[in-house]
């Protein structure tokens, strides 16, 4: 990227700077880990020379810090197509069902939402059309985080809920579909 000539071809370049991008997001946590495992190495070291308390407290805490991260990048490295690296579009769909599926899409979509907040992603409501007596027609997110496509790809499908309806006069067990599908925005979504 230093040669002069690299940037004559802002196309190429771009595409050189977007891949380098996607590999840093796969390395740099790597090497991050690495390095912390070193410190907890280091102070396990000492810890074993002279026993002390506080470094004792200290690698405890270290090493409770440290699993969580293990398990994050060990879940990242199961995301090794091109496209996990983007960022989704999530559309929810009620299936046919009336009230019912129109309730059930709502809560999936009650769900997806939640699931966007607590892992910090970025997402922006694009549609969402409100059922007539409850529930949703329709809902499409936009989720703009690394690796939202890897997390969200395998939720396409249809989802099924089987219960007693509030709506219904029958007390008896009704299906409820909602169709969900994700697609790639097709662009990588840096950190």
């Amino acid at each position: 990227m230093a040669a002069p000539e690299f940037w004559n071809d802002s196309e190429a370049a771009q595409k050189v700077v977007t891949e380098l991008k996607s590999l840093r997001r796969i390395y740099e946590p790597y090497r991050d880990l690495e390095r912390e495992v070193k410190d907890a190495e280091g102070l396990i070291a000492l810890v074993e020379q002279e026993p002390d308390e506080s470094l004792a407290a200290e690698l405890d805490r270290q090493s409770k810090d440290l699993l969580p991260k293990i398990q994050a990048l060990e879940l990242q490295s199961l995301l090794s197509e091109e496209s996990d690296a983007h960022g989704a579009i999530l559309t929810i769909h009620p299936g046919a069902g009336g009230t019912e599926s129109q309730d059930w899409a709502q809560m999936l979509y009650r769900m997806y939402t939640r699931f966007l907040e607590r892992r910090g992603f970025s997402s922006q409501v694009l549609d969402l059309q409100q059922g007539e007596e409850a529930g949703i027609k329709d809902a499409t997110i936009e989720v703009d985080a690394p690796f939202a496509y890897g997390y969200l790809k395998a939720e396409r499908g249809v989802h099924r809920l089987v219960r007693i309806s509030p709506y219904a006069t029958s007390r008896a067990g009704s299906w409820s579909r909602a169709r969900t599908s994700a697609r790639s925005t097709g662009t990588a979504t840096p950190r």
